[in-house]
């Protein structure tokens, strides 16, 4: 028997898996395969390296939760394409299909994934950075050498201000241009400036997500639009914070 798993059964995310199973495709291949509820993500993915399952339909991301550095597993396919997200608010607010206006103010929620899967791998890095000085001292040791670990840079992660974020997103939106919010490792502006002073970040897209390479390039349109971003932002800023 085939062990599938997936985290819920509400959302388009899994239909593909689910509907599979019940419509006996994988019968049809000869393969007898089941499929049942594992929540949260970090479960579903720990059953997986410990071997309770043969297969995770799940996000990408969440991974990271169970095989650090993505060892240990490997991503086979897309379960789907082109997914929507469901926003859902109470009735009572009286919410029509395509108004985003309702959820200004609110404060909206997520199902946990991607933050844990962070929290853990920024540990994992940390555990390697210790473990570096002990095998040096080892090697060391054995060699008959004499060796020194000194630790030049070390960078804990910044939170952006809430209220910065915030303001970002509602110029874009003012300006009608499409955002993604995510982190960044900017350890040498950035991160520094956040010492002294609230601290925000837009960025502009990369050719195939490649940056800091020689392969790098933006569109120059997206450079305009950026340019304007940018203004908008600093003048939205000036006028909130003063």
């Amino acid at each position: 028997m085939l062990r599938l798993a997936v985290p819920d059964m509400v959302s388009s995310s899994f239909f593909p898996v689910l509907a599979a199973v019940d419509l006996g495709f994988f019968h049809d291949e000869g393969v007898d395969a089941s499929v049942e509820l594992l929540p949260p993500p970090s479960k579903l993915f720990a059953a997986l390296r410990e071997g309770e399952l043969d297969f995770v339909a799940g996000e990408a991301s969440d991974m990271l939760s169970a095989f650090a550095g993505w060892r240990g597993a490997k991503l086979l396919a897309a379960v789907c394409q082109h997914l929507s997200f469901l926003l859902v608010v109470r009735k009572e607010r009286g919410a029509t299909r395509g108004d985003l206006n309702v959820v200004k103010g609110l404060r909206i929620g997520a199902a946990p994934g991607p933050d844990i899967a962070l929290k853990r791998l920024q540990q994992r890095l940390a555990q390697v950075r210790d473990r570096f000085a002990i095998i040096m001292r080892e090697i060391a040791d054995r060699r008959g050498l004499s060796m020194q670990c000194d630790l030049l840079s070390h960078e804990d992660p910044v939170q952006m201000p809430e209220h910065l974020q915030d303001l970002l997103a509602a110029t874009l939106d003012g300006l009608g241009l499409p955002y993604l919010r995510l982190p960044s490792f900017a350890g040498h502006d950035t991160n520094q400036l956040a010492k002294i002073a609230p601290v925000g970040m837009l960025f502009v897209p990369s050719r195939a997500g490649r940056s800091h390479c020689p392969e790098e390039w933006t569109e120059p349109q997206a450079v305009v639009l950026g340019a304007r971003a940018l203004l908008a932002s600093l003048m939205a800023v000036d006028a909130t914070l003063g």
